[in-house]
């Protein structure tokens, strides 16, 4: 990611994380006070979520208005997917470590990082445990009832701020965004996660459009949405549809979409699927195969929370 994108990915998930969406604004000072980025890169990164319409604003800079749309959080749950699984507050702390380590001074003590990160005892103690949970730093040995007087990144955890974070050995997880390997045969169909895996089927632009028409047919008609949540969804399908269509399309990204679909209206993707398949001979699109298997996952667990 360039420099502007991961600006853009941190700030939409701050917004995300804080709940600035629907109708909950945030001020671009706070997002730009709050991540430490000065005004030309908060900026930058405000103009590429505006330009692919990931969030709505009013004004700029910092008395930008921002909201974060359902794109953007599709955007940051993509690239999340794609990160090791630490908090924002995490990273943070484990790039001043990789800033301020020098040969000579690998121990940074816990009060000048407070000081200089302006954290207060409890945020820094969380995003230090993390760190040494995940294996990406080591704590200086307890002494004087102190929990512990300093942190060193290791070298597990310098590669991770050298990677920007980004998993280097993902695991093999529908949700964390493997390929998915589809093979189809009337009606038994069978989906398996795993890197490097590959689609066994073409996809025939017919049935995924009939597919995609079935989903926004059941949006329309869904009573207990409103007309704000509809458009959402509706913004999520054009995203998935498009995708979708491509020569190869990117299952880990159709699964992103389908979860979120899934999320925000549970029942549409199992009606679509059935719908759409009826029509179907022979083995099914990649799309229609991906969103069977994210309907069934959000049935099951909606059954487990009963």
């Amino acid at each position: 990611m360039s420099d502007i994108e991961e600006n853009a990915f941190q700030i939409a998930r701050y917004m995300r994380d804080n709940n600035f969406t629907g109708a909950n604004i945030v001020l671009g000072s706070t997002i730009r006070e709050a991540l430490n980025l000065s005004p030309e890169d908060f900026d930058a990164a405000d103009d590429f979520l505006r330009e692919m319409r990931f969030c709505d604003a009013t004004s700029a800079g910092d008395s930008a208005q921002l909201v974060l749309k359902v794109g953007g959080v599709v955007f940051v749950t993509q690239k999340a997917s794609e990160r090791i699984d630490i908090s924002r507050d995490a990273e943070q702390l484990a790039r001043y470590l990789e800033m301020n380590q020098t040969w000579n001074k690998t121990i940074i003590v816990d009060t000048e990082m407070k000081a200089d990160l302006q954290w207060d005892d409890k945020r820094y103690w969380q995003a230090c445990q993390i760190l040494i949970d995940e294996g990406l730093a080591e704590e200086k040995p307890k002494a004087d009832n102190v929990r512990f007087k300093g942190l060193s990144l290791n070298a597990e955890g310098r590669k991770a701020v050298r990677h920007n974070f980004r998993r280097q050995t993902p695991a093999i997880n529908l949700h964390t965004g493997d390929n998915i390997s589809v093979e189809s045969s009337g009606e038994n169909t069978a989906i398996a996660a795993g890197r490097g895996a590959s689609v066994n089927q073409s996809i025939r632009i017919a049935e995924i459009d009939n597919f995609f028409d079935e989903i926004i047919h059941q949006v329309e008609h869904q009573q207990g949405l409103s007309y704000d949540k509809k458009q959402e969804i509706k913004e999520v399908v054009e995203l998935s549809q498009e995708e979708a269509k491509q020569n190869k399309p990117n299952e880990k990204r159709l699964a992103v979409y389908f979860q979120n679909i899934a999320m925000m209206a549970p029942d549409i993707l199992e009606v679509a699927v059935a719908a759409a398949s009826a029509s179907i001979v022979g083995p099914l699109p990649v799309a229609i195969l991906i969103a069977k298997k994210i309907s069934e996952k959000a049935k099951a667990d909606a059954r487990k929370k009963i």
